[in-house]
Formats: C-alpha cells, structure tokens, sequence
C-alpha cells in the first residue's frame, strides 16, 4: 500500500498507547483518559462525516507492552473506518505533525518531507 498524494490527515489520538503516552506526561485526568478510549469506539468516527478528512494517523506500536492492547483496541475502529472510505497510517515522527495538515477544512496534498514519514497500516 503507497501513500495516497491526496489524503487529507487528521492525528486520530486513542488507545492505550495514547493512555500511556499521556500518563508518563502526567496527564492523568480520568475525563482525558474516558476520551481517549472513547475515540478509539468506531462510533467515534461520525465526527468526520461532512468533513474532507480521508486519512486518519493513529499509534499503531511503540515497541512496548501497551502494543497487542493498541491493536486489539484499534481493529473495530480501523474495520469500521475502511468502511467509511477512511485510509489509516502512523506517522514515524510519533506525534509530530510538522509537514502536513493535521486539521483543518482546507484540501491539502502530501509534501514529498510528510509521504517519507507517513507509514499505512494494511
């Protein structure tokens, strides 16, 4: 699978990745923790209907423990988003969103600096 020049991204933030991520920054609010399980529900992804945003950057593995509960978590979410059209990819600069839209209204193709950093998930 290539990258596709006219994704429009969007950083996904969910799982027990971002959970933990959040956690050794000391954001451990149970509000921000609810959220972020709640954006990795396929549910979630009706907040993108209406909008250009086709390609979602999720955490995929980190080379930790938290990875096997990530991609179980993910799996209903990236079905459910294939359904809806939605591309899925990690973005090898974890967390960065330096060279390409990450929000916004506005159509914006890949940059050649952002399709090197942007590796699918199949």
């Amino acid at each position: 699978m290539n990258v596709d020049r006219n994704w429009v991204p969007m950083k996904w933030p969910c799982g027990p990745l971002e959970i933990a991520r959040r956690n050794k920054l000391g954001s451990r609010s149970p509000d921000l923790k609810e959220t972020l399980q709640a954006w990795a529900r396929p549910s979630a992804l009706e907040l993108l209907k209406g909008t250009p945003i086709n390609c979602l950057i999720v955490e995929w593995a980190d080379r930790g423990p938290e990875d096997s509960a990530q991609q179980q978590a993910l799996k209903p979410l990236l079905e459910a988003g294939r359904g809806m059209g939605l591309s899925f990819g990690e973005d090898r600069a974890k967390g960065r969103c330096r060279g390409f839209r990450c929000r916004g209204a506005r159509r914006r193709t890949f940059s050649g600096d952002a399709r090197e950093r942007i590796r699918p998930i199949l």
